[in-house]
């Protein structure tokens, strides 16, 4: 969907065809706002840009959850208009469905491409834990100075 799409979409949610009661130019902030929101919850997706021309796409993001910048755009807009039960509504659908999409993108049941068309790695890199004892190992009561010194 591109950013018409998004706005033609968003007023479908609010039931203002004409953007009597709300602005476009609001619309389009929390559509971009909604972008901000997909990056922070999903910090892979950094490359995606605000949609600043009509025909400008949300690049990363996933075709099928183009939808959910709309749905977020009314939960704000809703929320402006004090219908806070059709915003929090809204935004509790925006909120589910992103971290679905990020449990996809780790399971590797949906996959993303950067700007690049390349595919984003979602794998998890492995911690682990190196042990270095700071206290002798038979003398519980003296340091190990040899773990504790640098080596210069």
């Amino acid at each position: 969907m591109n950013r018409l799409e998004l706005v033609e979409r968003t007023k479908s949610h609010l039931r203002d065809f004409g953007l009597t009661a709300f602005r476009e130019i609001d619309v389009i902030r929390y559509i971009n706002e909604g972008i901000e929101r997909v990056i922070q919850i999903i910090p892979q997706f950094e490359d995606m840009v605000d949609l600043e021309y009509d025909t400008q796409v949300p690049i990363v993001l996933p075709k099928a959850y183009h939808h959910l910048l709309s749905v977020y755009a009314s939960a704000r807009l809703f929320a402006q208009d004090d219908r806070f039960h059709q915003s929090a509504t809204l935004m509790n659908e925006f909120e589910v469905k992103l971290a679905g999409l990020y449990e996809d993108l780790i399971s590797g049941d949906v996959v993303a491409y950067d700007s690049d068309g390349n595919e984003i790695d979602f794998s998890r890199k492995s911690d682990y834990v190196k042990n270095e004892y700071y206290l002798d190992r038979y003398n519980t009561h003296r340091f190990n100075r040899t773990v504790l010194m640098d080596e210069d």
